[in-house]
């Protein structure tokens, strides 16, 4: 995994690190709006 990032181009990078935190949002938020509707 490591290596191929590092084979891998800066743009490459920067896509793969956007898809990774908007991945993260989406973990974060979804559960959180669940739980928010299900609270009120």
């Amino acid at each position: 995994m490591l290596e191929q990032r590092c084979t891998w181009s800066p743009g490459h990078k920067i896509i793969i690190a956007t898809a990774s935190w908007l991945g993260l949002e989406f973990q974060l938020r979804g559960p959180a709006k669940v739980f928010r509707k299900n609270g009120s």
